[in-house]
C-alpha cells in the first residue's frame, strides 16, 4: 500500500533531515580521500564531452541535494497523510476511482502546494550551501569568488553576487506562485 510505503520513509527522512551540506561534503570527502577522481576537478577545462565536467560534480551535487530532498520529503509525506483522511478523496473512491488515480489527480494535486512553497524558500539556503560545498571540494564556482572578494575586500563584487543571489531567491518565489495557479485553479489573482 502506498500509505505503509508513506510511513516506512519516516526515519530514513527524520535523520537525513539534520544533515547540512557543510556534513555531507566534509563526510564524503573524508571517505573517498582527496586523491578519489570523482572529487577532484579536472585540470583541463577545455576538456570535450559532457562526462569530464559530471564525473567531479557527483559528490558537490549529492551534498548540496541530500539535506533538502530528505526535507522535501519529509514534507510530501505529512501533506499526503493529511489529504488522504479528507472528505473528498472518500467522493473521489465512492465516485469508481482507482486508488492510483485518486493519489495522482487529488491527494498529490493538492499536497504539492506546501511543497513547492518549501521549495522556493530552500533556494536560498541551497546557494549558501553551494557557497560551503564548493570550498570543501574545491571546485571553482560563484562562491570561490565570493570568499576572495570578501578576503580582498572588494564591496562592488561582493554586492554584485549578494543581489544576484536576491535575485534569484525573488525569482523562484515568484516562479512559485505562477506554479500555484496552475496546480490549483481555486486559487485566484490578487
Amino acid at each position: 500500500r502506498f500509505a505503509d510505503y508513506v510511513r516506512e520513509c519516516r526515519p530514513a527522512a527524520v535523520v537525513a533531515t539534520h544533515i547540512t551540506a557543510a556534513n555531507v561534503a566534509v563526510g564524503a570527502r573524508m571517505l573517498t580521500g582527496q586523491d578519489f577522481p570523482i572529487v577532484c576537478v579536472p585540470t583541463d577545462y577545455e576538456a570535450e564531452g559532457l562526462w569530464p565536467h559530471l564525473r567531479f560534480m557527483a559528490f558537490p551535487a549529492l551534498a548540496v541535494a541530500l539535506p533538502k530532498s530528505a526535507m522535501t520529503v519529509k514534507l510530501l509525506r505529512g501533506s499526503i497523510l493529511g489529504e488522504l483522511g479528507q472528505d473528498y478523496i472518500r467522493t473521489a473512491y465512492s465516485k469508481g476511482n482507482s486508488r492510483g488515480s485518486a493519489l495522482r489527480r487529488h491527494v498529490l494535486r493538492n499536497a504539492m502546494i506546501p511543497v513547492v512553497t518549501f521549495l522556493a524558500m530552500a533556494i536560498g539556503d541551497i546557494m549558501a550551501g553551494s557557497i560551503v560545498v564548493e570550498q570543501v571540494f574545491g571546485v571553482p564556482g560563484l562562491g570561490r569568488v565570493l570568499i576572495s572578494s570578501i578576503n580582498n575586500r572588494d564591496y562592488p563584487v561582493v554586492q554584485a553576487i549578494v543581489v544576484l543571489l536576491a535575485a534569484a531567491v525573488v525569482g523562484c518565489n515568484f516562479l512559485a506562485d505562477l506554479l500555484y495557479r496552475a496546480m490549483d485553479p481555486r486559487i485566484e489573482r490578487t
